[in-house]
């Protein structure tokens, strides 16, 4: 079997239940196109409204295009203001996996202002949307990938540069939403975001501008190790604890030998002296074939399906974002298509076995910024026991201590368990890592557990804060400033610096308290 899209994209299972009241495709009030410049050499062709805009009236919306720097690629994306006080409400910026995967449909089936209801002719409030409390936005990227244009690229470096141009772009002509902002995403997201946000700094000890004010990120079911997924799955089909038996005890064994001999030879295809196709093809049919072979879903193990995209109904989204109507009111006349198997493609697969995600994790952790990983405990392609020994070995100075933590339950409203948490703070709440377990959730957490995911992100955005690096003394100061190219990880530092910041660290349990 060839290379499924399913291990680089995070592909749709089936539409979830759409949430609060309907809205017809009427889009009276919306105030018509926006074009120009913010500044060279960024150029804006957007729609803007006060009210009246799709998928939720009653908010004020942008959404269009950003030309970047090269004038060859266009990134579409859709903004929407908080519900609650958009003056003061941290930002949210949101995107997919694949890479090829659509942020517009994460938005309208995962955690945006809508949810897509009728087949397609209309829409319904999403009451679990993440701008209850904070601006968010979806950013279809790289190239290609929903309403976006451009030349297609092979590398998630290239992603980060090209994400980094648009954000900088985006905020530097709405700067009154460069405030407290999260990155957040999920699946192949795991290797964008961490990506991203280093190029940001880079751009910004460069002369970017403006500098943005990023405080945490978080990402759900995030691929970060080919090695930790491939050693995952046996254990994932067996006996995860989380999810039904769906291997015999002789098809574990096998599973288990193979992760080995596929983690074994993933130093021979990042040197070259291996095929990196060949071993993927390999280790996909004996780790990922037992599972989708037998029809079950490689995203939800609970759900008997046919194999990889055949999981996936998006007529219905398809629909709706290919509506003359809807497209003229969010500026596009472009088809759509929830995932592009082409931009998948087009990323060489050597990415896949990248190991750089973790540590650029770690730098991040180590720099102040606030990590939150979460994981629905149904999925079984981003799975999270991968996730929680990513957060368990990720090597910054709170490793021991969150190693060391216990688990604490996340209670739903109706004190039902929603998650489990484990989370290693700093005093004060500068920077931490904080994983959480969902409950009878698939790959696509806040589809499956709406008000879970909107609880736990809530109370992670509230209690997050970030040092800036010129408030940090000594050798990683020094380090955080230095115009040159940063070395991920901690070797550099010197015993005194990493002695200091470790007494900075503290165990703390996640509370229930939702941020107000």
């Amino acid at each position: 079997m060839g290379r499924p899209p399913g291990l680089l994209a995070a592909l749709l299972l089936c539409a979830g239940a759409a949430l609060g009241r309907r809205l017809s495709l009427d889009t009276d009030g919306y105030l018509g196109p926006v074009q120009g410049r913010s500044s060279s050499p960024y150029v804006f062709d957007v729609r803007e409204s006060s009210r009246g805009g799709p998928c939720d009236p009653n908010v004020r919306q942008i959404s269009g295009y950003i030309t970047l720097r090269e004038h060859t690629t266009r990134y579409f994306f859709m903004f929407f203001e908080s519900r609650r006080s958009p003056e003061t409400d941290p930002m949210i910026v949101w995107i997919n996996g694949g890479p090829g995967f659509s942020s517009m449909a994460g938005m309208v089936l995962e955690n945006g202002p809508c949810r897509v209801a009728n087949g397609g002719k209309e829409t319904e409030i999403n009451s679990h949307s993440w701008t209850s409390k904070a601006n968010g936005i979806w950013i279809d990227q790289p190239a290609g990938t929903g309403f976006s244009t451009g030349p297609l690229i092979s590398s998630t470096k290239r992603a980060g540069e090209l994400l980094s141009q648009f954000l900088h772009a985006f905020f530097g002509k709405y700067p009154q939403y460069n405030r407290r902002v999260f990155l957040a995403g999920e699946s192949y997201a795991g290797q964008f975001i961490p990506e991203t946000l280093m190029r940001i700094r880079i751009d910004e000890r460069a002369g970017a501008k403006p500098v943005i004010d990023i405080v945490g990120i978080a990402i759900g079911n995030g691929y970060f190790s080919s090695d930790r997924v491939w050693r995952s799955y046996p254990r994932m089909a067996y006996e995860s604890g989380t999810a039904p038996r769906r291997v015999s005890a002789a098809q574990y064994n096998s599973m288990v030998a193979a992760a080995e001999d596929c983690v074994k030879e993933t130093p021979s295809c990042l040197t070259g002296r291996l095929s990196c196709q060949a071993l993927y093809d390999r280790c996909s049919k004996k780790l990922i074939d037992p599972i989708s072979d037998a029809k079950w879903s490689i995203y939800d193990l609970r759900v008997k399906c046919g194999p990889f995209a055949d999981c996936l109904d998006d007529r219905p989204i398809r629909a709706y974002f290919n509506n003359p109507t809807v497209q003229k009111a969010i500026g596009t006349h472009i088809g759509w298509k929830s995932s592009n198997e082409n931009v998948t493609a087009a990323f060489h697969i050597r990415e896949l076995f990248s190991t750089s995600a973790e540590k650029q994790l770690a730098r991040l952790l180590a720099e102040g910024i606030s990590v939150l990983l979460y994981a629905g405990d149904q999925d079984f392609l981003c799975n999270w026991l991968s996730v929680l020994e990513t957060a368990e070995q990720l090597d910054w100075p709170g490793k021991s201590r969150f190693a060391s933590a216990t688990e604490s339950p996340f209670k739903l409203s109706s004190s039902e368990l929603g998650a489990t948490v484990r989370t290693v703070e700093r005093l004060g709440g500068l920077g931490g890592l904080t994983f959480a377990r969902v409950v009878n959730a698939s790959h696509m957490v806040p589809q499956d557990a709406p008000e879970a995911a909107l609880l736990l992100m809530n109370d992670f955005i509230g209690r997050a804060r970030v040092r800036r690096p010129q408030l940090l003394k000594g050798e990683l100061a020094k380090q955080l400033r230095s115009p040159k190219p940063l070395s991920f990880g901690l070797a550099s530092l010197k015993a005194s610096s990493l002695s200091l910041m470790e007494e900075t660290f503290t165990e703390a349990m996640f509370s229930t308290k939702v941020f107000k």
